[in-house]
């Protein structure tokens, strides 16, 4: 582990090689990128959660309906039912957070022309 004393001087060599107009374009992208990043991962967060809640719920109501059953085969029929909704939702989940992060990149490279 190195101590701050020891990696000060590591610092200055390299702040002393990096060129200080990189450094100050790059602090602007960064700036100027940060609030889009904030409202393209609270986007998908607020729908993870949307759809986790939803996907629970489905789930949940999959595990009732298989408890009821008397047999063997209807256990099967809901567990099928139930895996083929999941990867579809699943699919479309990815869709739409695909599409929210398209679409924060989309405006925020219109707001940089």
């Amino acid at each position: 582990m190195m101590t701050s004393q020891k990696s000060a001087p590591m610092m200055d060599t390299v702040r002393g090689l990096m060129d200080q107009t990189t450094l100050s374009e790059n602090g602007r992208a960064l700036t100027d990128g940060m609030p889009a990043w904030f409202s393209t991962t609270s986007e998908c967060q607020r729908e993870m959660v949307d759809f986790m809640s939803n996907r629970l719920a489905k789930d949940s109501n999959a595990m009732r309906e298989m408890i009821g059953c008397r047999n063997p085969a209807d256990v099967m029929e809901i567990h099928m039912r139930w895996a083929q909704e999941m990867i579809r939702d699943y699919g479309a989940e990815m869709t739409k957070l695909l599409a929210i992060t398209t679409r924060h990149a989309d405006e925020a490279a219109r707001k940089r022309r």
